[in-house]
């Protein structure tokens, strides 16, 4: 596997990584505060989609399907 692939194959596992955190997240309904600033939940919601189709597209271009 050349470099190009290894790259979107990490990349693609971070974000997958994300997808599950978020996705929790937005099960649970946790709180997560930076600094004094509670953020919220909405931002999960958009996460999830989002990270997970981009990780799903590295995956299909490292493996050559698309």
């Amino acid at each position: 596997m050349d470099r190009r692939r290894l790259w979107m194959m990490w990349w693609s596992g971070l974000l997958a990584a994300a997808t599950f955190v978020h996705l929790l997240r937005t099960i649970t309904g946790g709180p997560v505060v930076v600094g004094s600033m509670a953020v919220p939940l909405r931002v999960s919601w958009v996460i999830v989609p989002v990270a997970g189709g981009a990780s799903v597209w590295l995956v299909r271009q490292a493996r050559g399907a698309g």
